[in-house]
């Protein structure tokens, strides 16, 4: 979850941070991961602004926020595992869109084609990776802003961050002050040199056998029931399956998990679904699981503030046998999830920056889990946020991928929050799996949280 640290306003600095600079885990496993296009995997949003700004005063806005956060002005040569930091007077692109004269179903249908003309214009070589448009419907309707940014720029957090600074200098503007924004952590290329040293440290050699032992069980896959092959399991043909536990039963399941010593929700969510999967499975699963990748392994480093994508992914073999009862499983887990240390930083660090290192190249060849979760604590899919003095509403911009990729997991799950609901969001390949399966797994994974209130 976001840390809130107070911050104290500085103008932005011109002449900083640009240059060289290495990969991180993320952006290493991005570019191994061999999406089919992968300049397009794009994080954007449409917002409404409350108040009407010139042209010019977004622009100001825009290239304001691209100086002050260096990662903004990244791009990438995919044959070289290295990002350039362009210099801090590099504008941010924007169009201006005059929609007036159409209906409000036209006008939804222009903002649409524009929106998805600017998701597939990202080229790694070619300017920024970061483009925006602004819609005018006339001076008695809202303005539109769509900021896009490649993934590789950053991440959810970095997504929330951003907001609330622009928001900030569309603010100044509308008050004719001076730009200026809170001062910002780390700078995301220093935090990648950093972690390229300590692939190399006597501190993460340690992790290594850590490391190399919870990816037992990933050599045999899961039960299929249809004979699909990888090149089926496509984003395009997967589909969702939801389930959830209704508001008193989640109340109730935070409720235990707080009487647990040093338990967490996450714990909770995570024995439900490899309980679930070892009952159907008959065995003890291993999983990999996603953190924010911002638990900084260095006393001075603080990179709350910081844009960038942080995402960690690292596997956990947590020995949760077919039949465990739920109050059991949810120990287990908590007490294997207390033995990661940052998130699971390490396991990413080795796997991708000390890819030349021998245990960096032994993790490349160790099997890998074929399920995985994300919590993300709480979902939202618009956002009203009355704190904010212009960027007021805050919907996802669509078609932000190339769906003819192929999956890397056979059961991806996100688990969060929605409206006092705990839900879950099984994805899954219709080619290996029938949605009957999927039905039972999910269901039994909200049987075994029901089973440990």
């Amino acid at each position: 979850m976001m840390q809130h640290v107070a911050h104290q306003a500085a103008p932005p600095r011109a002449g900083s941070g640009e240059g060289v600079f290495p990969l991180s885990p993320a952006q290493h496993r991005f570019f191994e991961l061999g999406f089919v296009d992968p300049h397009h995997m794009n994080i954007g949003v449409i917002f409404t602004l409350s108040h009407r700004l010139t042209v010019d005063q977004i622009r100001a806005a825009l290239n304001a926020l691209a100086r002050h956060h260096e990662e903004l002005r990244a791009n990438f040569d995919p044959l070289r595992p290295s990002q350039r930091v362009a210099t801090a007077g590099t504008p941010v692109p924007l169009r201006q869109i005059d929609i007036s004269g159409l209906s409000a179903d036209d006008q939804g249908g222009a903002i649409e084609r524009e929106v998805s003309s600017l998701q597939r214009s990202f080229h790694f070589e070619e300017g920024l990776l970061v483009h925006s448009a602004l819609f005018d419907a006339g001076p008695e309707q809202p303005q539109r802003l769509v900021f896009i940014m490649h993934h590789l720029l950053g991440d959810a957090i970095s997504s929330q961050i951003l907001h609330e600074d622009l928001d900030i200098l569309c603010a100044q503007a509308v008050r004719g002050e001076p730009l200026g924004l809170p001062t910002k952590s780390m700078h995301y290329g220093r935090w990648a040199e950093r972690l390229e040293a300590y692939a190399n440290s006597e501190e993460l050699a340690r992790e290594k056998g850590y490391w190399f032992s919870q990816t037992r069980g990933a050599e045999t896959p899961l039960p299929r029931d249809l004979p699909g092959t990888p090149a089926d399991n496509t984003l395009d043909a997967a589909e969702t399956l939801v389930a959830e536990l209704d508001a008193a039963d989640s109340d109730a399941l935070r409720r235990r998990v707080r009487a647990i010593p040093g338990a967490q929700v996450m714990d909770a969510v995570v024995a439900g679904i490899v309980l679930s999967v070892a009952n159907w499975s008959g065995r003890a699963v291993p999983m990999e699981l996603f953190s924010n990748g911002r638990e900084s392994p260095f006393s001075d480093v603080d990179v709350w503030r910081t844009i960038g994508w942080f995402a960690s992914v690292y596997p956990v073999a947590l020995g949760i046998e077919p039949g465990t009862p739920p109050p059991l499983a949810l120990r287990g887990v908590r007490d294997g999830l207390r033995a990661v240390r940052h998130g699971g930083l390490g396991y990413s660090v080795l796997r991708y920056n000390g890819i030349r290192d021998d245990a960096g190249r032994a993790l490349t060849e160790l099997p890998e889990a074929e399920i995985a979760l994300n919590y993300r604590g709480y979902f939202s899919r618009s956002q009203e946020a009355p704190a904010r003095t212009v960027l007021r509403r805050v919907d996802l911009a669509k078609d932000g991928q190339t769906l003819a990729s192929l999956r890397r997991y056979v059961f991806y799950l996100e688990a969060g929050f929605v409206q006092g609901n705990l839900q879950f969001r099984w994805m899954y390949g219709p080619a290996l799996h029938r949605k009957k399966t999927v039905e039972k797994l999910a269901a039994d994974c909200l049987s075994a949280l029901l089973g440990m209130v």
